[in-house]
């Protein structure tokens, strides 16, 4: 991959990313009981990703897993202290850590993700999304000439079917059975 095509870190991105993860987190907190931290998170992400230009991914999968953190922190830490908070952290299986700081910044990344993709949809001028679309001119035959037309040759040799439906009638149809019951 060239450097050309890599993209920096943006401090600006992270500032947007790490506001509206953070808020999104207390609102999720706030809003759903069980799940909230994560719903939060994907929708701060989601919001990054709807106010960033450039695609936010890693702004907010690092605001995620840093606002991850700092929620697990800030339920030892209230009320006893930072001491405390952090040592509430170190209690913490270190698998289990891991696995909840991966899963908010992947939820994260995953939000900002979606939401770039609604703004682009939404910001994109129509002319410009026909573009990417095929025309019906441009779809190509997985058929090519020469086959199609012996195809059509063979298709004449063949014989016609008869359709035996239509030769087949039952011998007393619907209207005969009624009569005789009268």
């Amino acid at each position: 991959m060239s450097d050309s095509s890599r993209r920096q870190f943006s401090l600006v991105g992270f500032a947007v990313a790490i506001v509206t993860v953070s808020v999104g987190a207390a609102a999720g907190l706030a809003l759903v009981p069980v799940a909230g931290s994560f719903v939060g998170l994907f929708v701060g992400g989601f919001l990054a990703g709807m106010a960033v230009e450039d695609r936010p991914l890693l702004e907010a999968g690092v605001a995620a897993a840093l606002v991850n953190l700092g929620i697990l922190a800030a339920g030892a830490g209230i009320g006893n202290g930072i001491v405390a908070a952090v040592a509430a952290l170190g209690a913490i299986d270190p698998a289990i850590l891991l696995v909840s700081v991966a899963l908010g910044a992947a939820v994260g990344a995953f939000g900002a993700h979606f939401g770039d993709d609604l703004r682009d949809g939404l910001t994109e001028p129509v002319e410009d999304a026909g573009t990417r679309v095929p025309g019906p001119d441009s779809y190509s035959s997985p058929v090519t000439e020469p086959s199609a037309s012996h195809a059509v040759d063979d298709a004449d040799d063949l014989e016609p079917v008869a359709d035996e439906t239509r030769e087949r009638e039952p011998a007393d149809s619907r209207d005969d059975v009624e009569l005789d019951r009268n």
